[in-house]
C-alpha cells in the first residue's frame, strides 16, 4: 500500500511539473504555481517513504519542517532548505492583491527566466527522489 500511495504522488509531481513546462513561455506565474505542487507532491512522496505510519501534515510549512526533520541526506536536506523559501511565494501566483494603491497580479510578478531555474531544480529532485 505505501509503495503505491508513494507512486501516486510521485506521478502527481510529474503532472504538475509537466504543466508547468507548457505554461512558463505564455503563463510564469501558472508555471510557479504548479513548480511548487511539483516539490510539495514530491516531498509527501518522500515523506510516506520516511515515516509510512505518521500522518502527513497538512500545512506547506509543517510538511518542509517534519522532511528536514526526518530525512538523514544531509545534500537533499541542503537542497530543499534551499528551495523552499524560493518558492514560498506560491500565494503570490494565486491572488490579486493592493500595495498601497497599486494593483498586483500574479502575471505581473513572476517571469519564465525567474521559472526556469526552479523548475529545474525541482525536476532533479524529483529524479533523486523517485
Amino acid at each position: 500500500m505505501s509503495e503505491e500511495r508513494i507512486r501516486a504522488w510521485l506521478e502527481l509531481a510529474s503532472r504538475h511539473l509537466a504543466m508547468a513546462r507548457l505554461l512558463r513561455p505564455d503563463h510564469p506565474d501558472g508555471a510557479f504555481f504548479h513548480v511548487y505542487h511539483g516539490f510539495e507532491c514530491a516531498l509527501t512522496a518522500q515523506l510516506i517513504r520516511l515515516a509510512p505510519t505518521e500522518g502527513i501534515p497538512v500545512g506547506h510549512r509543517d510538511k518542509v519542517d517534519l522532511f528536514l526533520d526526518r530525512v538523514a541526506d544531509q545534500l537533499l536536506e541542503d537542497r530543499v532548505s534551499a528551495l523552499w523559501p524560493r518558492l514560498d511565494r506560491r500565494n503570490e501566483a494565486l491572488y490579486i492583491g493592493w500595495r498601497g494603491t497599486r494593483l498586483r497580479k500574479p502575471d505581473a510578478l513572476f517571469t519564465a527566466a525567474q521559472v526556469g531555474p526552479l523548475l529545474h531544480e525541482i525536476e532533479e529532485l524529483l529524479e533523486i527522489l523517485s
